[in-house]
């Protein structure tokens, strides 16, 4: 008989779940639903609490709906929830999903990962098969496969194994799960990576790309136009409000060209709004007016 290492639950699962007891019978780690589309898990924050303070590791999962608003909401409940970075955040998906099933998870994917959250695809072993597994693994996704009655999936970092029984003291049917890899069962690391400095000294280095994705400066909120000159720093330099972002190399740059070029006037605005024109005369005096 497979040992559970894991259980997974939502709202579905009662608050009243005796987590120790699921400790003493081998459970190390949850994975708890915290929403689903638009809609926070009625017992995420319970869920997450009780099994905490039984001295569990708790990861979590979004439930995807396909539903407009999904992603960032997905990002700001976690964040609301106060869900840290390096834990893992799964995205759940199955039944019927519009659209290209990798290109929906790479958006998720990179948005969480973002945010410093290790990043995992949770999906039935039948749709796995949509995945490309080699690019799964080069990204560092987790692979939470669901194959229930069934051998162990060879491409799975996890394996959901069965859904109808209980476990321990709690007889209801419970979702259980294997930690093949073993990385959820072990503590998240607490060091939290300081955000790319937009004015660093960075070396060019292979995986260099301009492109657009997640900044990983302080500056967040969906993608831009980001420089990375490693692969690892993205520097924005397009806003998706359209604005340019710039750096202060950037400015020298510009300066450099800007400042040798000549100007007939120049235009300053007051504190009061009012725009004035400033040229200059023969002899070097300084002549203002207002502008029109």
């Amino acid at each position: 008989m497979t040992a559970a290492n894991v259980v997974d639950v939502s709202e579905w699962q009662p608050t009243s779940i005796d987590w120790a007891n699921l400790k003493a019978n081998g459970v190390k780690a949850v994975v708890v639903r915290i929403g689903h589309g638009v809609t926070r898990d009625e017992h995420a924050a319970d869920h997450i609490s009780n099994a905490t303070k039984a001295g569990l590791i708790v990861h979590v999962y979004h439930y995807y709906e396909g539903v407009d608003g999904e992603l960032q909401y997905s990002v700001n409940n976690a964040k609301s929830l106060n869900i840290k970075p390096n834990v893992y955040y799964f995205l759940d998906m199955e039944g019927t999903i519009a659209g290209s099933w990798p290109s929906i998870f790479e958006s998720f994917r990179k948005a969480w990962a973002g945010y410093g959250w290790n990043t995992g695809l949770y999906c039935s072993l039948s749709n796995y098969a949509k995945f490309d597994d080699a690019t799964l693994i080069k990204q560092g996704v987790y692979r939470w496969i669901a194959a229930w009655g069934s051998n162990q999936p060879a491409s799975a970092d996890m394996w959901q194994h069965d859904s109808k029984t209980g476990l321990g003291s709690y007889t209801s049917a419970l979702d259980k799960d294997v930690d093949i890899a073993g990385k959820l069962i072990k503590e998240p690391d607490s060091t939290v990576a300081e955000p790319t400095d937009p004015n660093g000294n960075y070396t060019i280095k292979p995986g260099a790309f301009v492109g657009f994705d997640h900044s990983t400066t302080e500056l967040q909120g969906g993608e831009m136009l980001v420089a990375s000159p490693d692969g690892q720093n993205k520097i924005p330099k397009l806003a998706p409000t359209g604005a340019f972002l710039f750096n202060n190399a950037d400015g020298d740059n510009m300066w450099t060209l800007i400042k040798q070029k000549p100007f007939d006037a120049l235009r300053l605005r007051s504190p009061n709004g009012t725009v004035y024109v400033v040229t200059i005369d023969d002899n070097g005096n300084l002549i203002t007016k207002k502008d029109g």
